[in-house]
């Protein structure tokens, strides 16, 4: 997410805002990015946030940048699940996908774990940008 920040914002001026997530689904994960940006450039920017996710797979990865892409992430979800209600809905959702109760408690303990070279293993066998679809919403 940072990378594609640092590319499309900072390097090419082409977003306002720009980043990844990826959520999972019970099997099935979805892997977003998205940009904010003006009307005319669109089209610049969905080419470029392509580029820059085929880009992801020839990376090196360090161990440091995944520690903290997973740091942030755990913090986020952390902050996230802060009020009764948001634990509610977290609790509601792992039920509809029939996950444990114990779901987010032993998610935050695996992502505590992830090395970078299980990240670039998944972002070799799984991302693939020409297999991705496009939502444009003005």
């Amino acid at each position: 997410s940072q990378a594609i920040g640092r590319e499309l914002r900072d390097a090419r001026g082409l977003a306002y805002s720009a980043g990844c997530s990826l959520e999972d689904f019970g099997d099935r994960s979805w892997f977003t990015a998205s940009i904010g940006t003006r009307p005319e450039n669109v089209a610049d920017a969905e080419n470029a946030i392509r580029e820059a996710i085929r880009a992801f797979t020839g990376k090196e990865l360090d161990e440091s940048v995944v520690e903290r892409a997973v740091n942030s992430m755990r913090g986020s979800v952390a902050m996230r699940r802060m009020t009764r209600i948001s634990q509610a809905y977290s609790m509601g959702f792992n039920e509809m996908l029939g996950r444990a109760t114990a779901f987010d408690a032993t998610l935050d303990a695996r992502l505590a774990g992830v090395p970078a070279a299980d990240v670039k293993r998944v972002v070799g066998n799984d991302l693939d940008p020409d297999r991705m679809v496009t939502a444009v919403a003005k």
